[in-house]
C-alpha cells in the first residue's frame, strides 16, 4: 500500500501477453505468511483481505514499455517501466497503513526487499546493497537473495520509503524498477483514482471471528462465527484452519466454506476426530479475511492405557514357562488386551487350560526345562540331587492343584525372580529372566503399556540388567 487505496506492484504482475493481456480480477492479501510450498496460509496474522467481486478498481501500468518486443527476458529498458498500481474502491490503507514513496534515493545504499519467491514457506525479508543505473531507471544488485516469484515486491530503505519495486532477475542479479522514474504519472494516478472512493455502497468490509465455547472435546464440533459489516449476503468466506493436522479433523480439510447469511454471519462447524491417540491439548485456529478465532481442543479420547509392565513381564514369565518361546506380535497383543480387563492369575489359568490334559509329572518336567533349570544348569554340591528333588516337589503340587496349574506356574515366575543370586538357582533365574526382559523390550515396541521406568523396579531384572 502506497496510499489509502492504491496498491503497488510490477506492471508485469497484472498484465501478460501470453494470458491475454490484462488480469480480470484480483485476490489482495496483505502481510499473509502464504506457504508456496504447501499453498496454504501459514500465518493467521495477516492484516486485511480483498476479495474479487467485493470492490471495484482501476489500474495505471506500462504494458506496452514493459513489453516492447518478443523476447519475454526484461531489458533494463523495459525493466525501468515495470510499475503498476491499482486503486481500489475500499480505504484499505485506513486498515493496513502505507508506505510513503521517495523519488530521490539515486545512490548506492544498503535497503531491504520483501517478496514471495517460489519454493517459500511464506513472505520473506532480505537486506540488499543496491545501485542506481545511471542509463535506466533501476536498481540493481549483485545477488538476488529472493529468485523468482518475488516480482511486484518492494524496494525500501530503513526510514519506510518505497524506492523501487522488484522487476528482474537472474541467479546472480536482481533489478528493481526505480519508482522515481514514472513517479510523477503515478502520483497523479493517485489523486485521481481518489474518486472511487465516493460510493457511498463501497464502505469498508470488516471480518471477526468467535467461537461458541472455549473448548470442545475430540469427536465433538467446533464452531466459529465469521462476522462480518459490509458484506453481502450469500457472499462465500473462505477459511483456513491452524494449530492442528489433518488428522485431526474428520475429513482431513483445513480449509472450507462459509456462507454470509442475512444477520452478516457466518457459521463454520468443524467436526474434531475422535483419534484415539494421547497428544495433549490443542489449540484450533480459525482465520477468515484476516480475522482469527481459536478454541481448545481437550485430548478426550486418549489411546487406551495399558496394563503395569509388572503384570505384563509376569504374564510373558508364565507363556515363556508353558509354551518354551516367547508368543507372536499378535500372541502379545491379545496378552496385553487380556491384561486390560483381568488378572494376570486369569490369564496364567487361561494358557494353563491349554495343558489340562498333560499329566502332573510330564508337566512338571516341561515347565522346569523351559525355566532351564535341570541337572546340568543347577548349581550347589549335588545339582542332579537338587533337580530330582524339585521335579518330585512341582508334579506333586500340579497333581494336587490340578485345577490351579496356571496359578503355581506364576508364583514359581515370581519365585524364580527373587533367586538370581541363589547358589542353587541363580544362574538359571538370571538366564530365564534375561529371556522374559529381552522378549518384553522386543514385542512392547509400539505397544500400550504404562510407565516404563517401572522396569527400574521389576523384581529378577535390576541390577544385573540394563535396557539400551
Amino acid at each position: 500500500m502506497v496510499g489509502r487505496n492504491d496498491i503497488l506492484t510490477a506492471t508485469h504482475t497484472v498484465y501478460s501477453p501470453e494470458h491475454g493481456g490484462w488480469g480480470t480480477s484480483f485476490d489482495f492479501y496483505f502481510g499473509a505468511d502464504y506457504n508456496g510450498i504447501t499453498d496454504r496460509f501459514d500465518s493467521t496474522t495477516f492484516t486485511y483481505a480483498l476479495r474479487a467481486g467485493t470492490y471495484s478498481w482501476t489500474a495505471r501500468a506500462y504494458p506496452d514499455a514493459v513489453f516492447s518486443d518478443s523476447n519475454p527476458l526484461l531489458t533494463s529498458a523495459e525493466s525501468q517501466y515495470d510499475v503498476a498500481v491499482l486503486g481500489v474502491s475500499l480505504p484499505v490503507g485506513d486498515v493496513t497503513g502505507w508506505f510513503g514513496v521517495d523519488p530521490n534515493r539515486n545512490f548506492t545504499q544498503l535497503v531491504t526487499e520483501i517478496g514471495y519467491p517460489d519454493g517459500s514457506t511464506g513472505m520473506m525479508t532480505a537486506d540488499v546493497t543496491v545501485t542506481s543505473n545511471s542509463l535506466f531507471g533501476i536498481y540493481t544488485a549483485t545477488t538476488n537473495p529472493m529468485g523468482p516469484g518475488s516480482s511486484g515486491g518492494p524496494l525500501f530503505s530503513s526510514d519506510g520509503y518505497v524506492i523501487g519495486v522488484k522487476s528482474a532477475g537472474s541467479a546472480a542479479t536482481s533489478v528493481w524498477a526505480d519508482v522515481g522514474f514514472t513517479l510523477e504519472a503515478l502520483r497523479s494516478f493517485f489523486s485521481s483514482n481518489d474518486s472511487l472512493l465516493v460510493a457511498p455502497t463501497q464502505a469498508l468490509p470488516r471480518y471477526s471471528v468467535s467461537s461458541t465455547s472455549s473448548s470442545v472435546n475430540e469427536g465433538g464440533t467446533a464452531v466459529f462465527t465469521i462476522t462480518t459489516q459490509n458484506v453481502p449476503v450469500g457472499s462465500s468466506l473462505s477459511y483456513q484452519l491452524s494449530g492442528v493436522s489433518a488428522a485431526d479433523i474428520v475429513g482431513g480439510q483445513l480449509s472450507g466454506l462459509a456462507t454470509v447469511g442475512s444477520d452478516g454471519r457466518a457459521v463454520a462447524n468443524i467436526a474434531i476426530a475422535a483419534d484415539s491417540r494421547t497428544e495433549g491439548p490443542e489449540t484450533l485456529t480459525l482465520t477468515s479475511n484476516g480475522a482469527s478465532g481459536s478454541l481448545t481442543i481437550n485430548d478426550s479420547s486418549r489411546a487406551p492405557s495399558g496394563p503395569p509392565v509388572t503384570d505384563i513381564m509376569d504374564a510373558l514369565g508364565v507363556y515363556r514357562a508353558f509354551v518354551g518361546t516367547a508368543p507372536t506380535a499378535a500372541g502379545y497383543g491379545s496378552m496385553v488386551s487380556a491384561l486390560r480387563t483381568s488378572s494376570v492369575s486369569a490369564y496364567a489359568q487361561s494358557v494353563a487350560g491349554t495343558y489340562a490334559g498333560v499329566s502332573a509329572g510330564a508337566l512338571a518336567t516341561s515347565v522346569l526345562t523351559d525355566f532351564g533349570i535341570g541337572a546340568s544348569s543347577l548349581g550347589g554340591p549335588s545339582p542332579a540331587a537338587s533337580y530330582v528333588a524339585l521335579q518330585s516337589a512341582v508334579a506333586s503340587i500340579f497333581s494336587i492343584n490340578a485345577t490351579a496349574r496356571g496359578q503355581v506356574v506364576l508364583n514359581m515366575t515370581r519365585l524364580l525372580g527373587g533367586l538370581e543370586a541363589d547358589a542353587v538357582f541363580g544362574a538359571a533365574a538370571r538366564a530365564f529372566d534375561g529371556q522374559v526382559l529381552a522378549d518384553y523390550v522386543r514385542l512392547s515396541s509400539g505397544a500400550s503399556t504404562s510407565d516404563q521406568s517401572e522396569l527400574l523396579h521389576l523384581i529378577g531384572v535390576a541390577p544385573t540388567y540394563s535396557l539400551t
